[in-house]
């Protein structure tokens, strides 16, 4: 999800990287059950301009397999998954990365940081102060279900949150 205008510095970088079309692509990526994101160190041979790849699929054994290939055959990049049911996208050039889940907050969705705790969702939007209640669901498989604890305990506010998860609190 692109949020503002794209900011290249050095100003030159805006040329090689033909307007962040590749930052607009990452929109069209289908829904897969897993991913796998890659990237090329600086021990990589200067011949590969490819710095990173995103792939996507239904089961680990999948990935398994697509990861095979590229580390046998990295030159070849996406090129040989065309035929396959797997999602994969490259990224030449210069490539910076934020990872963020998705998750409800109060019944809208918000990307945040990965690594975000139920402290730091409660902090920005309303403070932690006289919390009267919380509530928080989290999904697995395709059901979700209410994670219970004690409201007093606050441990929960050291929670990690995952993609997916729902959380409404009053105050």
């Amino acid at each position: 999800m692109q949020v503002g205008d794209i900011r290249y510095s050095p100003a030159s970088l805006a040329q090689s990287d033909q307007e962040g079309s590749s930052d607009l692509a990452l929109s069209s990526l289908p829904l897969e059950s897993s991913y796998r994101l890659f990237f090329y160190t600086y021990f990589v041979p200067e011949k590969h301009k490819r710095s990173a790849v995103i792939i996507g699929g239904k089961s680990a054994s999948q990935l398994d397999e697509l990861d095979h290939q590229l580390r046998a055959m990295p030159e070849q990049g996406c090129k040989n998954t065309a035929a396959s049911a797997v999602t994969c996208m490259e990224f030449d050039g210069f490539v910076a990365l934020s990872s963020q889940i998705k998750v409800e907050l109060k019944g809208n969705t918000k990307f945040l940081e990965w690594g975000a705790k139920v402290k730091d969702v409660l902090r920005k939007n309303s403070g932690m102060k006289a919390l009267r209640s919380l509530r928080m669901q989290r999904r697995y498989l395709d059901t979700y279900y209410e994670v219970r604890f004690d409201l007093k305990d606050l441990n929960v506010l050291s929670l990690w949150l995952v993609g997916g998860d729902r959380l409404t609190w009053s105050k």
